[in-house]
């Protein structure tokens, strides 16, 4: 009867997890993952290749996580400030993630200019906002959705990085202020184009 297996590979996963979130994705290698199972080397490659093999599968989950965790964005007629407050939250909540998919560029999904012009493949974009009264075939909405993401990717950056410490109320309500006044700064260009 072969010996039972002790370190599963969802154990493995879990101490990737543990270790990221503690340390930061850079600190994930062989010996550091084995020290969080408290056991050799040898079950992580018993069930991986090699390290590659693991911190691509790990990189798909988180990216699958984050997904998870953006799909919870609260669909009214503030859906744009609230994609971009959930984008900060995300940043907030779990920053070695935010690091690891947007600042050391694992993030394999769709990028944002691609996110706007696929906007028939993407549910927010082809249902979701024309019902809240955006249309984004127009450059102006275009214009609102990449000035946000910008603004908002930088506020992210600035508060993973900890150089910007900020209560998360204000922090939605400056969100919320500057996508305002991004519309109103479009709407009046709009208006002196007619």
């Amino acid at each position: 009867m072969p010996p039972k297996i002790k370190i599963s590979k969802q154990n493995i996963i879990d101490a990737v997890w543990d270790i990221t979130r503690q340390q930061g994705f850079k600190a994930v290698n062989a010996r550091e993952i084995a020290k969080n199972l408290n056991c050799s080397t040898h079950p992580i490659f018993r069930e991986y290749t090699d390290m590659d093999e693991l911190k691509n599968e790990f990189i798909s989950l988180v990216e699958a996580f984050y997904i998870q965790f953006f799909s919870a964005v609260e669909k009214n007629e503030n859906f744009i400030a609230n994609v971009g407050i959930k984008y900060v939250e995300f940043a907030i909540d779990e920053p070695q993630l935010f690091h690891l998919l947007f600042l050391e560029d694992n993030y394999k999904g769709a990028n944002f200019m691609d996110f706007i012009e696929n906007k028939n493949e993407n549910e927010y974009l082809s249902t979701d906002l024309p019902e809240l009264g955006f249309d984004l075939d127009s450059k102006a909405a275009k214009q609102i959705f990449m000035n946000m993401w910008l603004y908002v990717h930088g506020i992210a950056t600035l508060l993973v990085t900890n150089t910007l410490k900020m209560d998360f109320t204000e922090i939605t309500d400056i969100i919320q202020a500057t996508i305002n006044g991004f519309i109103t700064i479009l709407e009046t260009n709009v208006k002196d184009e007619v």
